[in-house]
């Protein structure tokens, strides 16, 4: 068994190197299991964005990858990961759970990743860990889509941060060059690392996130309070191995000649292999309440069918313009499937440009007005 901690600060690479490896070997990774026939792509899962009560932690949390204390144990696990662009609940070749507490300076992130084969190599910091076996933590805490941070952990706890001010899609960049302060992390080993031979149990991970470096992403918050919730996902990057004179190799596809592509699982349904699709990403909700002590239900977010009615005439709208190079301002032609489309088409209001939109969306009964634009943000007022 093997430990490994990371804490504080490394030099990151340059920007430019991180946009020019993000190009080279990034982009690829986003596109396995696209829809072929649209050229926007969209999820082909239903939209059900998983969900998760944090609760407080009941004793000090040592950041070794272990979670063997008392919070941890009476945390709960999410449901097992399921495979990133599955249209249903398709289970991967090996299992991974996560368990999340906070107290009033860290949010904890404790995973388990079943596997037999403990394979790595990328010892550097901010490196495209998810090129390779990876686990990965995607946080967005004012829910909008945009300015959100990425961080990346493998087995040796190399990791990986970065800060999008909005997706790929809508013309964002991974900046690699931002670097989480004040963080822990540790990953723990059940068995030997790059040793082909008995076959190993898995690694475990623990990561202490810095509450108030992910308030900063928000403007309108400034602490956390009882029920606030964050959008997170949390992804798993799998590769197939095979051995070669007494090492692992990338295993390669007979049919191209070429490493088989990382294999991903994700735990809230993202339907669709491109993790930055956040609108899919699953629920946390925090708690004041001791982890361990009264259940606490979760509740549903009031304003999240009309963000995703909303969301489904953004993708429409993308698509449009992809086939005609300008975006339609008559959006009663788009092909839009969700029940309340009968109900609230009669409240929407497009502005339209041939290269700008915005759509509004008055709720009468909250005197809720939402908008989403071109760019995809999201928000109400």
């Amino acid at each position: 068994m093997v430990t490994f901690l990371h804490t504080l600060d490394k030099p990151s690479l340059s920007t430019a190197f991180v946009i020019w490896m993000s190009l080279l070997l990034g982009a690829p990774s986003l596109i396995y299991g696209q829809e072929k026939s649209r050229n926007f792509p969209v999820p082909q899962t239903p939209f059900a964005p998983q969900e998760y009560v944090v609760y407080q932690t009941r004793d000090s949390i040592t950041i070794d990858g272990k979670m063997d204390e008392a919070s941890w144990q009476q945390a709960k696990w999410t449901d097992s990961f399921v495979k990133a662009a599955s249209k249903g609940n398709v289970m991967p070749e090996y299992a991974t759970k996560v368990k999340v507490l906070w107290d009033e300076d860290y949010l904890y992130v404790g995973a388990y990743l079943e596997d037999p084969h403990l394979w790595s190599t990328m010892h550097e910091r901010d490196m495209p860990l998810h090129l390779a076996n990876a686990f990965e933590i995607f946080i967005d805490p004012d829910k909008d889509t945009y300015n959100y941070i990425e961080l990346q952990i493998n087995a040796l706890g190399t990791i990986w941060d970065l800060y999008l001010s909005r997706p790929y899609r809508d013309g964002g960049q991974g900046i690699s060059d931002y670097n989480l302060l004040n963080y822990h992390s540790a990953v723990h080993l059940d068995g030997t690392i790059n040793e082909p031979g008995p076959e190993d149990e898995g690694w475990s991970l623990e990561y202490a996130i810095p509450i108030p470096s992910i308030l900063a992403l928000d403007t309108d918050k400034q602490s956390l309070s009882d029920g606030d919730q964050w959008k997170v996902n949390f992804q798993r990057a799998q590769r197939r191995l095979e051995v070669t004179d007494g090492e692992y190799q990338l295993a390669q596809d007979p049919t191209t000649n070429k490493p088989y592509p990382p294999d991903y699982s994700v735990w809230s349904p993202q339907g669709i292999i491109n993790i930055h699709y956040p609108e899919m990403w699953g629920l946390l909700q925090f708690s004041e309440a001791t982890v361990g002590d009264d259940e606490v239900p979760f509740e549903a977010d009031p304003g999240q069918p009309y963000k995703w009615l909303l969301r489904q005439l953004y993708y429409e709208m993308k698509e449009f313009q992809s086939y005609h190079g300008y975006f339609p301002n008559n959006i009663q032609a788009l092909n839009i499937k969700d029940p309340l489309w009968a109900e609230y088409q009669d409240r929407i209001m497009v502005e339209t440009t041939r290269s700008l939109f915005q759509i509004t969306l008055m709720i009468k009964e909250s005197e809720t007005v939402w908008h989403i634009n071109h760019l995809g943000r999201i928000w109400s007022n």
